[in-house]
C-alpha cells in the first residue's frame, strides 16, 4: 500500500506538470474594454475595443447552442443584459487576437457569467473553469429555483448539448500535452472512482433531487394509499361474501337431509341467526364503504394539490413557469384554431441586483412578493399572471388586442412605482420595464412571441426604465 501510495502521488505530480503546460500554453495574462456591438449566442458576444471587433466567449459556462432547447432564451437573456453597453474583459485564453475566453463584467461591476448561471440559461463548464466553486452553487441554486433550463422537469441536462457545442480547434501541440495529461488523470480518476462509487452514487441523489422529484413521489405516495385502501375494502366484502356462500351452502344440505318438523324448526332457527348475522354485516359494509369514499375523496384532494402546487411559484403563490408554458400553448391553439386573439406582456423589475445588494435577499423577496400583489389587483379573473424567472413575470390577457394591453401594462407600471414595499425598517421603492405584443394567429410559435415581447421589453429597459413598449414603436 505504501508504495501505490508514492505511485499515486507521483503520477498526481506529473498530471500536475502537464495540466499547468498546457494552461501556460493557453493563459493570457490580458484587460481590454469596449462596447458589446452583437450577441452571438447565450455565451458569446462581440465587443468592439478600438475600432476593431472581438469574439468573447464567456469563460467558465456554457449555453445552449442554435437549435437546442432554450437556445433563443439564453441568447436573448445576454442581450438583455449586455447589448450597446460597456465592459471590462478580463481575458483567460485566446486563439487569436479577435476570437478570446473570458469573465466579462459591466461597468457597475455585475459578472455576467455569474447573471447568467444564476438565470439558468447556463451551465457551469467544468473543463475550462475547474476550481470555480461559485459557478457550482449558482447553477445549484438555479436548479432548485427551477429557473431557466432547470424549468421544465423534461428539460435535458447539460452534458446532453456538450457534443454540440462549437469551439475553435486548439495546436496540434496543446492537444498532445492535454491527451498525456488527461491519460495520466484518467488512470488517478480510475482508482479514485473505485473507492468512492457508493458515496459519489449516493451524493449525486441527494444533489439531483428537487420539487419536481419530491411532487412525483408525493402523487405516487397518494395513488399507493388509495390503492391499499380499496384492495383492502374489496378483500373484506370478499371474504364475507364466501363465508356466507358456505354457510347457506351447508343449510340448504341440511334441508335436504331433515325429514321430521324438529328438524326443520332447527334448520329454521339457523337461518335467521344468519339473516341477522347478515343483516349486521350489511350494517358494517355501508359503514366501510362510507369510509372508504371518505378515503378517496381526501387521497383525490390530497393529489388535487400536489398538483396545484407543482405549477404554483413557492415564493409568490403566483403561477410558474411551467404553468405558463402550459397555458400559452393553449391560448396559441385557440387561437390558431378560432381566430381568437390574445396579449402578452412581460415585465422586469428595473435595478433588483441593486435591491438585492442593498437590502439583501430577504429584502428582495419582500419586494416580489409585494409587486405580485399589486399587479395581480390590475387583472382581470380571466387573465393570467406568472413569475416566469428570477425578477421577471409574464401576463397572458385573453380576447385583449394589444392596445389594450398597452393600457394594463402601463397601468401595471403606474402602481408599482407608486407601491412603497416594507421589509423590516426599509422602504424600498422599484419601478418595471414592459415589454407587450399581440399573438400573429397562425404564424406565431412559442418562441417568436416570447422573442418579440422579450426584445420589446429589452428596448424599454435601453430607453431608460420604468416604461413600456411594444415591438416597433416609443410609449
Amino acid at each position: 500500500m505504501r508504495k501505490f501510495g508514492v505511485f499515486l502521488f507521483l503520477c498526481f505530480l506529473v498530471a500536475f506538470g502537464f495540466v499547468c503546460l498546457a494552461g501556460d500554453a493557453q493563459e493570457v495574462a490580458q484587460e481590454m474594454a469596449g462596447e458589446v456591438v452583437m450577441v452571438l449566442s447565450g455565451d458569446t458576444l462581440s465587443v468592439k475595443v478600438e475600432s476593431k471587433a472581438t469574439e468573447v466567449r464567456l469563460h467558465g459556462i456554457a449555453c445552449p447552442v442554435r437549435g437546442q432547447p432554450y437556445a433563443d432564451e439564453a441568447k436573448s437573456f445576454l442581450m438583455r443584459s449586455t447589448l450597446g453597453r460597456r465592459v471590462t474583459v478580463e481575458v483567460v485564453s485566446e486563439t487569436d487576437s479577435t476570437h478570446v475566453a473570458g469573465r466579462v463584467f459591466l461597468m457597475d461591476g455585475t459578472a455576467i457569467g455569474e447573471r447568467v448561471l444564476s438565470a439558468g440559461y447556463g451551465w457551469w463548464d467544468k473543463s475550462a473553469a475547474p476550481d470555480s466553486v461559485e459557478f457550482g452553487q449558482l447553477q445549484d441554486d438555479a436548479k432548485e429555483k427551477g429557473v431557466g433550463l432547470w424549468t421544465d422537469e423534461d428539460a435535458m441536462e447539460p452534458w446532453a448539448f456538450q457534443d454540440t457545442v462549437d469551439t475553435e480547434p486548439p495546436e496540434m501541440d496543446t492537444i498532445i500535452v492535454y491527451l498525456l495529461a488527461c491519460l495520466v488523470c484518467g488512470l488517478l480518476l480510475l482508482v479514485f472512482f473505485l473507492f468512492n462509487k457508493m458515496r459519489g452514487a449516493s451524493n449525486h441523489v441527494a444533489r439531483e433531487s428537487s420539487t419536481d422529484y419530491k411532487t412525483i413521489e408525493n402523487c405516487k405516495r397518494s395513488i399507493r394509499d388509495l390503492l391499499d385502501n380499496i384492495s383492502g375494502t374489496v378483500t373484506g366484502l370478499t371474504e364475507d361474501n364466501q363465508d356466507y356462500h358456505e354457510s347457506l351452502k351447508g343449510h340448504k344440505a341440511s334441508i335436504a337431509k331433515q325429514t321430521t318438523i324438529k328438524g326443520l324448526k332447527q334448520i329454521e332457527r339457523l337461518l335467521v341467526g344468519e339473516l341477522d348475522r347478515m343483516l349486521a354485516k350489511s350494517n358494517d359494509y355501508q359503514d366501510r364503504l362510507a369510509q372508504a369514499n371518505a378515503t378517496i375523496k381526501e387521497q383525490e384532494e390530497a393529489i388535487e394539490q400536489i398538483q396545484t402546487d407543482a405549477n404554483k411559484d413557492s415564493l409568490t403563490g403566483i403561477a410558474n413557469r411551467r404553468a405558463f408554458s402550459a397555458r400559452i400553448n393553449e391560448e396559441l391553439d385557440r387561437a390558431e384554431r378560432y381566430g381568437s386573439v390574445f396579449s402578452l406582456i412581460l415585465f422586469d423589475i428595473d435595478n433588483f441586483k441593486a435591491v438585492n445588494d442593498k437590502y439583501g435577499h430577504l429584502g428582495g423577496d419582500r419586494v416580489l412578493e409585494g409587486l405580485t400583489g399589486v399587479v395581480a389587483d390590475c387583472l382581470r379573473s380571466s387573465d393570467f399572471f406568472a413569475r416566469y424567472g428570477g425578477e421577471e413575470f409574464a401576463i397572458i390577457l385573453p380576447q385583449i388586442p394589444a392596445e389594450g394591453a398597452l393600457l394594463v401594462a402601463e397601468k401595471a407600471r403606474k402602481t408599482v412605482e407608486a407601491t412603497t414595499v416594507t421589509s423590516g425598517n426599509d422602504r424600498i421603492k422599484v419601478t418595471i420595464s414592459a415589454g407587450v405584443s399581440e399573438v400573429r394567429a397562425g404564424k406565431d410559435t412559442r418562441e417568436s412571441l416570447i422573442t418579440r415581447v422579450d426584445e420589446a421589453m429589452y428596448s424599454a429597459k435601453q430607453g431608460g426604465k420604468n416604461r413600456v413598449e411594444r415591438p416597433g414603436t416609443k410609449n
